[in-house]
């Protein structure tokens, strides 16, 4: 397996060279409906279904780009002594996973990588763990698939997520030991054990080298936005600016990606009641300088400050102009489109008023299932994902993909 050279991600839209997903897995099936709602999701959804669709997705990124699976990454990265005991340090730090670090370190790479995503199940070997309410010592990683949020790339950093929810902080680990991996042994620009916040990558829209959208939201904080702000300025010499966005404290906009998302030079899908309406979000804009000195005012509306800052995007409404279409689709990640490149973008194929929307805004609409065979067609295309089952585990096409280097 190749694994990938360089980090590289200045844009949302540039044409994607190296990206990484992960194929749904057993750890899908190992989620209850009455655990549903603590593992983040609104239902249980069939496995079988959830992998069809997904590998569709994985072989229209094939078809473009280096694609990666993340347990391929995962195994290569533990078969690195140090990277092993350093991850397997921050599982087990606490009871109960604490308890069966013994067996873990006896498992080969390939062994331990599926078992911290599909989880540990609880020894009953004692009438006190027969007894025992807890199915698992390790618990099974249903969200791991919606890669975006637990690692991301800005600029040529790489950032572990510091997650919100502490059933999704094994995630953050596992992104967090494949980067210094890649790395080569070399400190993170920020990681999860250093954020003074929270921090998820659905919140970071990467709009231009030196500007980002991001989200204030349930999962994001402010504080780690100071922080990331200040790291990239002084990192790479030069003023950054973060047009953060002040998001409800609504399921329905958990991340920035669920109301808006860039699709190419001139235009971004957009929820449109949170992003153009009386309601709009509120933005408040924050530079920094190379040395870190910072500068903090109002900037409005979020397409409006995006504006100021020289970039100026018209809005495509997901699910077009009806409100009660705007909201549906929403809800099944209509808004949370991938780019691949400019004005090729991946969206779900259930939410059909917002491929009806990309059309009159001059998108071909193309199964996904077909896609390599016409990729050198129309300069605009819409690649509609099979994603009924995926759409109901709370995210889209973005929150699947990892970008590491874009054009």
């Amino acid at each position: 397996m190749s694994i990938p050279e360089t980090m590289q991600i200045t844009s949302e839209i540039a044409p994607l060279e190296a990206v990484v997903v992960h194929t749904p897995g057993l750890e899908i099936e190992r989620m209850t409906p009455s655990r549903a709602e603590e593992l983040l999701y609104n239902d249980i959804v069939p496995m079988s279904v959830v992998q069809r669709e997904h590998q569709v997705l994985s072989g229209v990124l094939g078809s473009i780009c280096e694609c990666f699976e993340l347990s391929d990454l995962l195994v290569r990265a533990l078969e690195n002594e140090a990277a092993r005991k350093k991850l397997l340090d921050a599982v087990c730090r606490e009871a109960p996973a604490a308890g069966r670090r013994g067996e873990l370190d006896e498992l080969l790479p390939s062994e331990l990588a599926g078992i911290l995503v599909i989880g540990l199940p609880l020894r009953r070997d004692s009438l006190a763990s027969w007894l025992e309410p807890r199915g698992w010592d390790l618990p099974p990683l249903p969200n791991q698939y919606f890669m975006r949020d637990a690692g991301f790339v800005v600029h040529d950093s790489a950032i572990s997520g510091s997650m919100a929810h502490g059933i999704r902080h094994r995630e953050s680990c596992i992104m967090r030991t494949i980067f210094e991996w890649l790395h080569e042994g070399q400190e993170l620009i920020l990681d999860s054990d250093r954020f003074a916040g929270r921090i998820e990558g659905g919140d970071i829209i990467v709009l231009r080298e030196d500007l980002i959208a991001a989200g204030i939201s349930r999962r994001t904080s402010a504080e780690a936005l100071d922080q990331l702000g200040r790291a990239m300025a002084v990192r790479h010499h030069q003023p950054f600016t973060v047009i953060a966005c002040l998001l409800p404290d609504d399921r329905s906009a958990i991340h920035l990606d669920m109301i808006f998302t860039q699709i190419d030079e001139e235009r971004a899908l957009v929820h449109a009641p949170l992003v153009v309406g009386r309601d709009a979000v509120r933005c408040v804009r924050l530079d920094v300088e190379s040395d870190g000195q910072t500068r903090v005012r109002d900037a409005g509306q979020l397409l409006d400050a995006i504006a100021e800052a020289g970039l100026d995007l018209q809005p495509v409404y997901c699910g077009g102009h009806d409100t009660n279409h705007q909201v549906r689709e929403q809800w099944l990640s209509g808004t949370n489109s991938f780019a691949i490149a400019p004005g090729k973008v991946i969206v779900y194929d259930c939410n059909r008023y917002t491929l009806d929307e990309l059309s009159r805004h001059d998108y071909e609409v193309i199964p996904a299932d077909v896609y390599d065979h016409l990729r050198a067609g129309s300069q605009n295309v819409a690649i509609a994902l099979p994603g009924v089952e995926l759409a109901r585990g709370g995210g889209g096409p973005r929150c699947m993909t990892m970008p590491l280097r874009r054009a």
